[in-house]
């Protein structure tokens, strides 16, 4: 070999069988399958976030910065939560999330503190 060019194993340290078997073990690795857990995370994750976002709402509408009842867009919004908390089993658990942000309108069991309450399942 002439000086300066330089062999492919000059910079790995492997003998030509050594690299062949490499590559075909990148190969393997690039051609590997579906990750359908990865789609089905990324496909609920949305659905996640929505119901975290009632949280927040149910507190800035119990603190009087925001009033649901005068606000169509954010009434539209959260029809699903509403309809999720009055009509599913989900109402217990989603009642209680609601509670920790927003303790003067839904009691520590999920359920409504009275009439006055309107976030965001109204």
């Amino acid at each position: 070999m002439a000086f300066g060019a330089m062999s492919p194993t000059t910079f790995t340290g492997l003998n030509e069988n050594e690299m062949s078997v490499n590559t075909e073990d990148r190969s393997l690795y690039n051609k590997r399958t579906f990750n359908w857990w990865r789609l089905i995370g990324w496909l609920f994750a949305p659905l996640f976030v929505y119901f975290l976002s009632a949280g927040p709402v149910a507190m800035l509408d119990g603190r009087g910065f925001l009033r649901i009842t005068t606000c169509e867009a954010v009434i539209a919004f959260y029809k699903p939560f509403s309809w999720a908390y009055d009509r599913t089993a989900l109402h217990m658990p989603l009642g209680m999330y609601l509670h920790l942000w927003s303790s003067n309108q839904y009691d520590q069991d999920g359920d409504r503190n009275g009439e006055e309450t309107h976030a965001p399942t109204d």
